[in-house]
């Protein structure tokens, strides 16, 4: 901590063993989507960086217990993933999303928000969710020709559907949660006690492959 870090290596997701990850206090604007591989974490640390998202996919870290993200004044939402984290107690987010920081609360990164009225994937997104099934050379970097880092981000995934475990790359259908909402509808018990009455500005989202996945949680043809 206190290394003025600005971006962690992808190796880090080889550390199999690893149980603790604490990066506090550094200039960490993303964690690689690697991490989601660290199965045997025990505890996430990245409070006081500048982190505007999280990967989608963390409830595939199945050992996590603790999630520490307080001081990320840019952090304006967290995956609603974490809810099925089977073993999460600790969750602080104090201090994000802080006013001076705020963004578009509709704004996902690199995601391209889709809804009802523009539920057509682009092809782009289209072509990348079919590739990887079909050119798994591209998957073995032995056996491969060299690809571009564009391609090779676009080809891996940003996150899996909440309804039907399919991946997205940058297209996908949202659902955005206040703090309560959440603790409401998602959290179990012993997080969403945390949760209630708290003055958090941070906001919980699901994300959908398709928008059919999305009306099995809304249930709206309408929205």
């Amino acid at each position: 901590m206190n290394n003025q870090i600005v971006s962690l290596p992808a190796t880090v997701a080889q550390c199999n063993s690893l149980l603790v990850l604490s990066v506090d206090h550094n200039r960490l604007t993303f964690l690689p989507i690697g991490i989601i591989a660290l199965s045997r974490l025990v505890e996430l640390s990245v409070s006081g960086n500048m982190l505007e998202c999280l990967p989608y996919d963390l409830d595939h870290l199945r050992s996590l217990s603790a999630l520490v993200v307080d001081n990320n004044p840019r952090l304006c939402w967290i995956p609603a993933t974490i809810f099925r984290l089977p073993v999460l107690a600790t969750l602080s987010m104090n201090r994000c999303n802080q006013p001076s920081q705020q963004r578009n609360v509709g704004s996902f990164g690199h995601l391209v928000k889709q809804s009802r009225e523009n539920h057509v994937l682009s092809l782009l997104e289209l072509a990348a969710r079919r590739l990887p099934k079909k050119t798994s050379v591209l998957n073995d970097k032995r056996q491969a020709p060299p690809v571009p880092q564009s391609l090779e981000r676009l080809l891996e995934p940003s996150g899996h559907c909440w309804d039907c475990d399919k991946p997205f790359h940058r297209g996908t259908f949202p659902i955005v949660y206040t703090a309560s909402e959440a603790a409401d509808s998602l959290a179990v018990e012993s997080l969403a006690g945390q949760m209630r009455g708290s003055s958090l500005c941070i906001d919980f989202v699901l994300m959908f492959c398709s928008w059919n996945c999305h009306l099995t949680v809304t249930g709206d043809t309408n929205n």
